[in-house]
């Protein structure tokens, strides 16, 4: 990547308008997008995708790992089309750290789930070996990810997971990604266990995907839970209520 192109510093306020209708190179827009002017980066990020291609892909993936979430951004559309599941790993790294730092990442997240969906078979691939790593955050952002493949994808490889996964964060993912595969009694059954587990916030997981799973059975169960005396699970209970209810 070339040297930072100070565009605030080089530009009056006054000539800021000029400069949004000028020809872009790559490194005005890599630098502009950290600009403080919100209208500046907006544009800068625009342009980013525009100017992207395939001789670039090494520097998206490099302002992937750049400390500010709106960088992140920028890089993620373009290198999700030119890259396709090839950046699904690079996106979900991306998408966790937006997380830790307090970022909505909604644009983020929509360019994951936009990737998820318009590559769903090749991302099944990578996200099979994410769900057989050592590493606890690849479990569980492929299981959470999983969900959004149920199209063409299996709930076999989560209950696989969810029979000797000791991590709390990876089984809550995957019983949250569980409520996609409807009309599964084999998930029904696992969902319906799962809401009387000893960890609180698996229970919640099961809880609420047993609501979107829609399957009135769970009603007898969901009702008790409605009336437990703790407060979350008893709001969580009411909501997945409310779940079965709707079409």
């Amino acid at each position: 990547m070339g040297s930072r192109i100070d565009v605030d510093a080089a530009l009056p306020r006054s000539d800021m308008s000029r400069f949004l209708t000028r020809k872009w190179t790559w490194d005005q827009a890599v630098s502009a997008i950290n600009s403080p002017n919100v209208e500046l980066a907006v544009e800068a990020s625009e342009e980013l995708y525009k100017l992207a291609d395939p001789s670039r892909i090494p520097e998206l993936y490099r302002l992937m790992n750049n400390p500010s979430f709106f960088v992140r951004e920028a890089a993620a559309a373009p290198l999700a089309e030119l890259e396709g599941a090839k950046a699904l790993h690079a996106m979900l790294t991306a998408l966790e750290r937006g997380h830790q730092d307090g970022h909505d990442n909604d644009g983020l997240l929509n360019t994951v789930t936009g990737l998820l969906e318009a590559n769903a078979e090749t991302c099944r691939l990578v996200l099979l070996g994410m769900l057989g790593s050592d590493n606890k955050l690849d479990r569980e952002h492929a299981a959470w990810a999983w969900g959004y493949i149920c199209a063409i994808a299996s709930p076999d490889p989560l209950l696989d997971l969810l029979r000797t996964e000791t991590n709390v964060s990876v089984r809550v993912d995957a019983i949250g990604s569980l409520a996609s595969f409807s009309g599964d009694e084999r998930v029904f059954q696992l969902l319906m266990t799962a809401a009387h587990d000893a960890d609180q916030e698996v229970r919640l997981s099961a809880i609420s995907s047993l609501g979107y799973y829609k399957d009135q059975r769970a009603k007898p169960v969901l009702e008790e839970i409605a009336k437990s005396n703790n407060q979350e699970l008893q709001n969580v209970a009411k909501f997945a209520l409310k779940c079965l209810k709707s079409k």
